[in-house]
């Protein structure tokens, strides 16, 4: 372990040095997931991103740091399968094997040895590695010589890997590790799939939809032009552009399933968006049952006194559908005219079934 593998870097976990009862506790990832632990008295979890796996979705991670006094560090990634189903065995030992084969790079152990770890709801097993480069050396600050790989497929679809450091397999620490892993019980929503975006022009405009939902979007211009895909839309079924070529204004959006919507209100999902908070001059406002947020994007120097760049987006949550539209403009006209062209615009939208 002279070089440690890059999976290493994911370990930062922390222990008791005398046994105390855990704490049970609930980690509310965003609305739809969370994950139930006993958590040591005195330790603190914080919430990180997740390490992505095949055959899972979103991943969801967590990190408990115990005193500064104690040198141990746990990190879990918790997340479920795409289908919301239990892992195979043959996907489940597919990921052990990833795991393992980084460890046994650098450890003492040519094979890993797996114990088996009751987990609630589920089935788990561990195996120990031991660091290579610390045998016979005096402990290092920064390093552990064991590293703990713990790894667990529950019956409800979800999947957890626990990466932990400790010095000592046999102390009270390694077992409150242990007791830790063996409570947690994940709780996430199922992997929803976007379908796929359905446009139809008829006599009153354009309808936009999908074939999961009765609730369509209808601009009724008659001046839409269809435009190439841009960013990360380009990766999103539920994904649309359009130009309006009358009006001179784009518009842009995606329609998602409603279990996508992880925030509590569209202002929520609106600030927790860092590029959003660089926006000029944003204004929150209602529009019937629609969030709406306007700002505007600075133009390159040479154009800042010839005009502006508004923008509008709108978030409507309704039945089992989240939309998320974007108008936008760019003219050699006042920010404020150009608002309230998009405003009116944006009223001319409706919501259809």
């Amino acid at each position: 372990m002279k070089q440690r593998p890059p999976i290493f870097a994911l370990v930062g976990f922390l222990f008791t040095l005398s046994y105390t009862p855990l704490w049970a506790e609930k980690i509310q990832f965003d609305i739809n997931n969370s994950i139930a632990i006993d958590i040591p008295p005195n330790w603190k979890a914080g919430q990180q991103k997740g390490v992505p796996f095949p055959e899972i979705g979103d991943t969801f991670g967590l990190k408990l740091t115990p005193p500064s006094n104690e040198k141990v560090n746990m990190e879990i990634t918790v997340g479920k399968t795409m289908t919301g189903k239990p892992l195979s065995q043959k996907q489940f030992d597919t990921i052990t094997n990833v795991v393992t084969t980084s460890f046994l790079q650098g450890s003492v152990e040519k094979k890993a040895v797996f114990v088996d770890l009751p987990v609630r709801g589920g089935k788990g097993k561990y195996a120990i590695f031991t660091n290579a480069s610390m045998v016979n050396r005096n402990p290092q600050p920064n390093s552990y010589y064991y590293i703990v790989a713990f790894l667990a497929n529950y019956n409800n679809g979800c999947f957890m890997l626990t990466l932990g450091a400790v010095d000592d397999t046999s102390g009270v620490s390694f077992q409150n590790m242990v007791k830790c892993v063996s409570s947690i019980e994940p709780a996430l929503a199922a992997i929803v799939q976007t379908p796929p975006v359905q446009i139809k022009t008829n006599k009153d405009g354009t309808l936009i939809g999908n074939a999961k939902t009765k609730v369509k979007l209808l601009i009724p211009s008659k001046n839409l032009k269809k435009m190439p895909q841009q960013g990360g839309g380009q990766s999103n079924p539920g994904y649309f552009y359009f130009m309006d070529t009358r009006a001179d204004l784009h518009i842009s959006g995606w329609l998602e399933p409603i279990e996508k919507f992880k925030y509590n209100t569209a202002r929520e999902f609106w600030d927790a968006h860092p590029v959003n908070r660089e926006r000029i001059n944003p204004r929150y406002m209602k529009i019937g049952d629609w969030d709406v947020f306007l700002y505007d994007v600075p133009l390159p120097e040479e154009f800042r006194n010839r005009g502006a760049s508004a923008h509008l987006q709108a978030n409507l949550l309704q039945e089992n559908i989240w939309v998320d539209l974007h108008l936008s403009i760019t003219a050699a006209q006042s920010s404020d005219i150009l608002r309230n062209e998009l405003i009116e615009y944006f009223k001319t939208l409706e919501i259809t079934r």
